[in-house]
């Protein structure tokens, strides 16, 4: 089963820049006939790109939200201590949704988007280094933060990427591929627990891919490509 998740994976990530298979996958999924190709041709790469950085959040993301519990034990610490992470969790969720939008309606949320991965990615190499219970619960508090403000963003992200005619697939189109990152990854940070008996190099390697991801927009847009709708990009 666990190898069955990985090979979707990279299924789709095999599949992602053919444009013909996949206007033939979404057609298969959705059942419409409406211009989702468009946001794949190739001059609409910025979007594509988003596409795959949803995949990698979703992938390193689930990683620390499904382990977290068994981390903060296996670093000396109680049953107690690992339920006040899920609750740091929660909190950092409530505060990511409404703090950071409030601050993307200022300077935009692809800019938010590329704090919030490397927010992750930073926060991630800390606690490989850390045993102390606040910093642990600091970091629990993150990790619901940038989920909380990936969620948020997602929709001024897609339609500035996406345009706004095709929103109700291409924001479909994000959250599929989210959720298959999502399923993917803390099933093989599960398979690397049991080999090697720690987590460490799972949190470090999520971190190495959401640097990726937070620096994918910016690169597109060195590269000179465009949205699909500019009138609606920051």
């Amino acid at each position: 089963m666990a190898w069955a998740v990985v090979i979707v994976v990279f299924f789709f990530l095999f599949f992602f820049f053919k444009q013909k298979t996949a206007y033939e996958m979404l057609r298969s999924l959705v059942g419409s006939e409406m211009c989702i190709r468009d946001s794949f041709s190739a001059g609409y790469a910025r979007f594509r790109i988003f596409c795959l950085a949803a995949l990698v959040h979703g992938l390193c993301w689930w990683v620390p939200m499904t382990h977290v519990v068994k981390y903060i034990e296996d670093k000396g610490h109680g049953s107690n201590a690992a339920k006040d992470a899920v609750l740091w969790v929660g909190a950092g969720t409530l505060v990511g949704r409404v703090l950071l939008m409030w601050v993307s309606d200022r300077s935009g949320p692809k800019n938010v988007f590329v704090f919030n991965q490397l927010l992750h990615a930073v926060a991630n190499v800390l606690v490989v280094a850390t045993d102390n219970y606040w910093l642990l619960m600091a970091y629990s508090f993150v990790v619901g933060w940038t989920n909380g403000t990936y969620v948020a963003l997602v929709a001024p992200l897609t339609k500035a990427l996406g345009g706004a005619n095709h929103m109700a697939h291409t924001s479909g189109l994000i959250y599929t591929l989210t959720g298959v990152g999502s399923a993917a990854g803390p099933i093989m940070a599960g398979m690397w627990y049991d080999e090697h008996g720690s987590y460490d190099m799972a949190f470090l390697a999520c971190a190495g891919l959401m640097c990726v991801s937070g620096l994918l927009l910016p690169v597109t847009d060195l590269c000179g490509y465009s949205s699909l709708d500019p009138a609606s990009s920051e």
